[in-house]
């Protein structure tokens, strides 16, 4: 929405948060996909796997993720997660 700078903020917060407490991996991918920071996002939803996140199934539906579908990345993350069942 062409506020790159504040997301760049508030990503710098929970970046410097996480590390004295446990922010869900899902809310750095989302800022990362909004960022386009592609590398950086799938990063972060392969940790949200790892984390045995809920959130996971969301993002076959999530606008937020619209960015990411494109890439050849996404069908294989939801293949090998099982998540398109």
């Amino acid at each position: 929405m062409g506020k790159t700078a504040e997301a760049r903020a508030v990503l710098a917060q929970l970046l410097e948060l996480n590390r004295k407490r446990y922010i869900p991996p899902e809310f750095f991918s989302e800022i990362y996909a909004a960022l386009g920071e592609k590398d950086e996002a799938f990063a972060w939803l392969d940790k949200s796997y790892d984390a045995r996140s809920a959130f996971l199934p969301a993002l076959l539906h999530s606008p937020l993720f619209d960015d990411l579908r494109s890439d050849p990345r996404f069908p294989e993350m939801i293949r090998k997660r099982n998540l398109d069942r």
